[in-house]
């Protein structure tokens, strides 16, 4: 599965669609984002269901990456009380979701 990489501040978030055409964000990409560093506890909070695995191309080969669907990505903002989660959500809406 090849990814599609968008940048914020910097940062490369890797976004794949499903099946359906649905976009999945790539939680590890999010999470260095927004700096949570919790990621075991935040993988509890969200929707299995809007969670998949998902075989990538990295510099270090193959990697099974965990990506989430946008409900779940919206969970991970609105539970942040940082700067970061408001710029990151305009950014999703402006940049990402529009393409």
């Amino acid at each position: 599965m090849n990814p599609s990489i968008f940048n914020f501040n910097e940062q490369g978030v890797r976004v794949v669609l499903s099946n359906t055409n649905e976009p999945l964000f790539c939680l590890t990409d999010v999470c260095n984002v927004l700096s949570v560093s919790r990621t075991s506890r935040l993988l509890r909070e969200l929707d299995s269901k809007g969670m998949a695995d998902c075989h990538i191309l990295t510099n270090g080969g193959t990697q099974k990456l965990k990506f989430i669907n946008e409900p779940n990505l919206y969970r991970i903002i609105f539970r942040s009380n940082k700067k970061e989660a408001l710029n990151f959500q305009n950014w999703v809406f402006a940049e990402v979701l529009i393409c």
